[in-house]
């Protein structure tokens, strides 16, 4: 499995139908998803969870590809 990746927010690292696994400041891990699911609102969800100026629990601070291959929703 690969390294995480520290994350301070910004455009999505990666295509939107990738699989990733993502730690959030809450100390929680959310694994194989789509990195489009992550994204920010607008037409284009480019812009991942920001993990910088808001201490939103919510925020992505690190993330990885995922090694599972199946989508989920």
């Amino acid at each position: 499995m690969s390294d995480w990746i520290k994350w301070n927010g910004g455009l999505c690292p990666v295509t939107g139908d990738k699989l990733v696994d993502v730690k959030l400041r809450d100390g929680s891990q959310h694994n194989a998803m789509q990195a489009v699911w992550w994204s920010g609102f607008g037409p284009t969800h480019d812009h991942w969870f920001n993990g910088s100026s808001v201490a939103d629990n919510r925020d992505i601070v690190e993330y990885r590809l995922s090694t599972v291959s199946e989508k989920r929703p």
